[in-house]
């Protein structure tokens, strides 16, 4: 997954072999470490 900041968000997004998958939109002023732990306990 790579990520492009854009104004105030982070596009995430995957390469694909026709194109591209956008997978995220987040605001860059969130906590992004939080939304990407391993939340295997839950």
């Amino acid at each position: 997954m790579r990520g492009l900041q854009l104004d105030n968000y982070i596009l995430f997004y995957q390469l694909m072999n026709d194109g591209i998958e956008i997978m995220r939109v987040l605001r860059g002023d969130r906590d992004l470490e939080s939304l990407f732990e391993n939340n295997d306990d839950r």
